[in-house]
């Protein structure tokens, strides 16, 4: 059906982060969906993600476990 994958949701707007913080969220291959919401494609990475983002000052962080069915055309 569809490829598994990681939503990382953050109460930080995407304003307060700098380019520096995308930059290394980018090197752990995180890819931005929205200001506070990053797609990744493993647990340890989510993790990883989590780890930059509270040494960022981010408090509240929620992740979600989601089928990513983007082009998937079936019955």
């Amino acid at each position: 059906m569809g490829s598994v994958a990681y939503l990382v949701s953050f109460d930080k707007s995407g304003r307060s982060l700098s380019g520096w913080h995308y930059s290394k969220l980018r090197e752990l291959g995180a890819e931005r969906i929205q200001k506070s919401v990053l797609k990744v494609r493993d647990i340890d990475q989510a993790k990883q993600t989590m780890r930059l983002l509270k040494e960022s000052g981010v408090q509240e962080i929620r992740v979600f476990k989601v089928i990513d069915v983007t082009g998937y055309v079936g019955t």
